[in-house]
């Protein structure tokens, strides 16, 4: 007999997100076909990767959800969807767990060549997904090496771009990073521009690690991965910003993984920039840094003074705005911003300047400093919270990330986590995995006996001097001053 009733698929498929949580069940489950019968499960995947992952990671957790969605033990078929099914529906292309991923279904009678023909001829279709030969395809210029400020916050950076211009491939991959608005991702497109200028038959790509996660996203759904891995491994220079964002996004980290391996290989050159060191990347595995550690990791500083004067200067002189030296000099010293902060500073002051006919004075310069930096505040990162930690409670930091347990790790354990969740963006499960901890629900946890602490104004620890809101406030002024 078989179940034609969706609430036993609706069972084991609630059963198998509990199991392995939402956001791996929405990249490999969601759009895959479930049918069931009186003993087995049968799940058609939409590419023959997502079948070969689900096999080899996920196989345990169905079965289990199958057992409790039927009441018995179930067998579990894994295959490639050739054709819709709908999960009210059950196939019979397979019966087998280790059934091989490019078989065809039942009732499909083309020869399985004949089928490998027609994906090779798939594959070699022209697609246009994925942009190859230029990065900016929405017509946006993009930034160049000659405007790029040089001073001693990136002089290691210039330095090192200047080598890889020379040799591309010779030191790879070349790991970036720094704050926001301390000129990484102007270097980087920079270095592209640059690449194309230099070497016009070279394939250089530079993409956002939002953007490969999309294009990834696509190819796996819409069975496009052939062409997506030939587009990006075996090109000679792939230049991928932002690269925190990969993190919890576990099948896009392992085809990073994959995709670095296949242009170190080939020789290829690759750049990577993020927002923070590879030391605190580790929410991203072992293995992803060990990669970007064994090429060249460089670190921005943010913008000093005399390169915040320089680039002050130089966008005032592409506004055409009058604006005397000794103002450029005063801002320079006085505002906190980052880069892009600065470039909105001044767009300020040149349109105030051409509102009231007049020169942007030193008056009007620190008026416009205190309306758009109200605070000075900088930004906080998670390294800033442990330093800051650390110092308060004199505790080492692998102490801080330890699994013990006594009160006086514990306690200025839970406050940093409560810190990281009230001063940065990070998630929980990033915060989690910072901290040494295993689910992001300690974290939860953290934040609500912290604030019973603070409500109640009682000691962090019985042998720490001082309320807990006396100790959070030498902290916050820790990471305002730095």
């Amino acid at each position: 007999m078989i179940h034609r009733d969706t609430d036993i698929v609706s069972a084991f498929r609630s059963t198998l997100n509990d199991r392995i949580g939402s956001d791996r069940y929405e990249l490999w489950f969601a759009d895959a076909h479930i049918s069931i019968d009186e003993k087995s499960v049968l799940i058609a995947a939409k590419s023959a990767f997502a079948a070969e992952q689900m096999r080899k990671t996920f196989l345990h957790d169905a079965r289990e959800a199958g057992q409790q969605a039927l009441g018995s033990p179930a067998q579990i078929s894994i295959q490639v969807q050739t054709s819709p099914v709908s999960d009210e529906k059950n196939s019979d292309a397979s019966t087998g767990e280790e059934e091989a991923s490019n078989c065809p279904q039942a009732g499909d009678d083309t020869p399985t060549s004949s089928r490998r023909e027609k994906l090779a001829q798939d594959d070699a279709r022209p697609r246009t997904l994925f942009p190859l030969k230029t990065a900016n395809t929405n017509g946006r210029k993009f930034a160049s090496l000659s405007s790029f400020v040089q001073g001693e916050c990136n002089r290691l950076a210039t330095c090192s771009v200047d080598l890889i211009l020379k040799e591309l491939g010779g030191i790879s991959p070349f790991f970036l990073h720094g704050p926001s608005g301390c000129g990484k991702t102007h270097l980087l497109e920079g270095v592209w521009s640059k690449v194309r200028s230099i070497y016009p038959r070279k394939r250089a790509v530079y993409l956002s690690a939002e953007q490969f996660t999309t294009y990834f996203l696509q190819a796996l759904k819409g069975g496009g991965l052939p062409s997506f891995r030939r587009k990006y491994r075996g090109v000679d220079l792939l230049i991928i910003d932002d690269v925190q964002f990969f993190t919890g996004k576990q099948a896009t980290i392992v085809e990073l993984l994959h995709t670095i391996d296949a242009n170190l290989r080939e020789g290829g050159q690759l750049i990577l920039a993020a927002d923070r060191s590879p030391s605190e990347l580790r929410s991203l595995g072992q293995e992803m840094l060990a990669r970007l550690s064994c090429g060249l990791a460089c670190e921005m500083k943010p913008l000093d003074v005399d390169t915040r004067r320089e680039l002050l200067l130089r966008m005032a002189a592409t506004r055409k705005l009058d604006v005397h030296e000794a103002v450029i000099n005063d801002v320079a010293e006085t505002a906190p911003g980052d880069g892009r902060q600065l470039s909105g500073l001044l767009n300020r002051m040149w349109v105030s300047s051409r509102a009231f006919e007049r020169p942007v004075c030193g008056t009007m310069a620190r008026e416009i400093v205190r309306e758009l930096f109200p605070t000075g505040r900088s930004i906080v990162r998670l390294n800033d919270i442990e330093k800051a930690i650390c110092e308060e409670f004199a505790i080492a930091p692998e102490t801080l990330r330890s699994n013990r347990r006594s009160r006086d790790v514990s306690h200025p354990r839970m406050l940093a986590m409560w810190l990281a969740r009230k001063h940065t963006r990070a998630g929980l499960a990033e915060i989690s995995e910072y901290f040494g901890r295993k689910s992001h629900s300690t974290v939860l946890s953290a934040k609500s006996k912290v604030d019973g602490w603070i409500s109640q104004n009682c000691n962090v620890l019985a042998q720490h001097d001082g309320p807990v809101q006396e100790v959070v406030s030498r902290i916050e002024q820790r990471l305002k001053t730095g």
